[in-house]
Formats: C-alpha cells, sequence, structure tokens
C-alpha cells in the first residue's frame, strides 16, 4: 500500500499558514514571561534551547532582594503552567524551587538580549 505525502505546500506553492506560524515560534529562542503585577519577582525569561529558566526578583521582598538565579532543566510544560497561574511568585516557590536546580547569576543580564 502506497502513502500518501503530505505536503506542506498548499496548492499555490505557499507554506500553510499554520505550519509558518510553529516554525516562527520555535525559531524564537527565548521567551518572556510577563510578570506585571507581581510584588515578588521583577522578571523572567525562559531558554527553550537549553530549558534554563532566569528570575530576578525584587529588590524589596524577602532574603532575595534583587538577586537573579537560573533554575536548570525546567520543560516548557512547566513554562506552560506558569504563565497561566494568576500568582508568578507563589508558582516559583511551589513548583519550581522545590524541583529545580538553582545558580546564582551574578552580573543579572536578561537571557534574551543580553541586557535588561
Amino acid at each position: 500500500m502506497r502513502r500518501r505525502h503530505l505536503s506542506s505546500r498548499r496548492n499555490d506553492g505557499h507554506l500553510r499558514s499554520d505550519l509558518r506560524r510553529a516554525i516562527r515560534s520555535r525559531e524564537e529562542r527565548y521567551l518572556i514571561i510577563p510578570v506585571e503585577g507581581s510584588t515578588s519577582i521583577e522578571s523572567a525569561v525562559y531558554d527553550r534551547n537549553e530549558r534554563k529558566l532566569r528570575i530576578r526578583f525584587c529588590p524589596s521582598q524577602g532574603r532575595r532582594r534583587g538577586d537573579t538565579y537560573d533554575y536548570s532543566d525546567v520543560p516548557m510544560t512547566v513554562i506552560r503552567d506558569f504563565l497561566g497561574f494568576d500568582s508568578k511568585g507563589r508558582f516559583v516557590n511551589w513548583y519550581i524551587k522545590p524541583h529545580y536546580q538553582c545558580d546564582p547569576v551574578r552580573g543579572y543580564t536578561l537571557l534574551a538580549e543580553g541586557r535588561r
């Protein structure tokens, strides 16, 4: 029995829009996580290639005052949950800190562009 070849191109030779979106999203290595309104997290960036989550805590909160940490081997499924969670600080305390290796970052920069 012969298999049909599934083409990624429409009849007119253009890439299908859903495939184009998937390729574009794979090309974006860094995902900047919105943390507006968080009283404990100032910024968060996820590196898809290295599965690394970088978090900078707010300068005035708790013992991590303004420090930046990398959390290693964080899967994208956890990041999706993080994006949908109401309290970003609570999510980090409950689901990130207890389960993933944490390394302090000296001289804070965002992963995405090498600058803040």
